[in-house]
């Protein structure tokens, strides 16, 4: 099992998945973008209380909210193909190290991160589309506040573990051939 997640194919079978669903997340965000949501649904994701949350809700036409709503929706599948692509590659990091390494370890631990990442984005979704059906209350949009911030977190040392370690992998191996 281990080495059908390390191979090459499934790596670049999950990078395909994940430029494709990139990009199928940013032509919903297309729609989405405005002078009250300059970031589309990343500024939905952070409005910082209920009146921001309102007042990019209300930016919106039925079209846009109606993209808001499939980006959402979507983003439930994403969250699967992105855990997984980023999966994919600590695992190639962590296989790559000696036992009992502290970047072995890292990548361990990174693993475990990236997948409450997912649960996290998970959450903050289900309080942006309470929002977007129209439950207007403090707690979904400070929900969705706090769990994206943990989330991009999270993603954002994972993705910088990876940028210090795939490096010295490919120059590593480079160097033993």
């Amino acid at each position: 099992m281990n080495n059908l997640l390390l191979s090459k194919n499934t790596l670049i079978i999950s990078f395909a998945l994940l430029i494709l669903s990139i990009g199928v997340m940013r032509s919903f965000d297309g729609y989405l973008k405005n002078e009250v949501a300059p970031k589309g649904i990343v500024s939905f994701e952070l409005a910082s209380d209920l009146d921001e949350s309102k007042a990019i809700i209300n930016s919106w036409n039925e079209q846009s909210k109606t993209a808001a709503g499939l980006s959402l929706g979507f983003d439930y599948l994403f969250m699967i193909i992105y855990g997984g692509f980023i999966s994919v590659l600590l695992l190639r990091v962590k296989d790559y190290f000696q036992q009992k390494s502290f970047l072995r370890k890292t990548a361990r631990f990174a693993l475990i991160g990236v997948w409450v990442a997912v649960l996290f984005d998970g959450v903050e979704n289900y309080g942006l589309i309470r929002l977007i059906l129209g439950d207007m209350r403090e707690v979904w949009s400070s929900v969705a506040l706090y769990f994206a911030s943990a989330k991009f977190i999270i993603l954002l040392m994972v993705i910088i573990f990876l940028l210090i370690t795939l490096p010295i992998m490919i120059f590593g191996r480079r160097r033993k051939q």
